[in-house]
């Protein structure tokens, strides 16, 4: 493996292992349905923000060729 894998793999391991620890701390105090709709928000956040940054106007693909509309 490379190290550029090796790292984003121990990263993504970080984050996805802390949110337990955090939701230990947390669920006492915010309602389940909460804490689930915030943590929905944060992610789609943070996907758009990575979708924004590292793909530009030339590398986007447009879908609708891809969809028939039926009459």
């Amino acid at each position: 493996m490379k190290i550029k894998s090796i790292l984003f793999l121990t990263g993504i391991s970080l984050i996805w292992g802390s949110q337990f620890f955090f939701v230990d701390l947390i669920i006492s105090k915010v309602p389940p349905v909460t804490l689930a709709a915030v943590k929905a928000l944060v992610g789609a956040i943070t996907l758009a923000l990575i979708h924004f940054f590292l793909f530009t106007k030339k590398e986007q693909v447009s879908l609708l060729p891809l969809i028939k509309i039926r009459g």
